[in-house]
């Protein structure tokens, strides 16, 4: 599902959302960007008892970074991440 906020310049994506820029994909339950900010807000969602789902994966060539939340502001190229699970060779960090 997707809602625009065209007064603001945000939207916001639900429901195993994804979004491409370039090289770099993300994906999550929840997307909100803003783009008078050039953020993109990736956030996983929870069900009535606390399961989690739909993890925000931040993908860059073949780098792959899982979190329970994602900030990235596409115009700087840099990001925040909270909680962040990767794999580095064999092992998961």
């Amino acid at each position: 599902a997707l809602t625009l906020d065209a007064e603001n310049r945000k939207a916001f994506l639900y429901r195993d959302s994804e979004v491409n820029y370039g090289s770099k994909n993300i994906k999550a339950h929840t997307l909100n960007m803003d783009y008078n900010a050039s953020i993109i807000d990736a956030q996983l969602g929870t069900d009535s008892t606390g399961k989690e789902f739909g993890i925000p994966v931040f993908k860059e060539g073949k780098e792959n970074y899982e979190a329970k939340q994602i900030r990235y502001n596409y115009k700087t190229r840099k990001g925040q991440v909270k909680e962040i699970i990767t794999k580095q060779g064999d092992a998961v960090v």
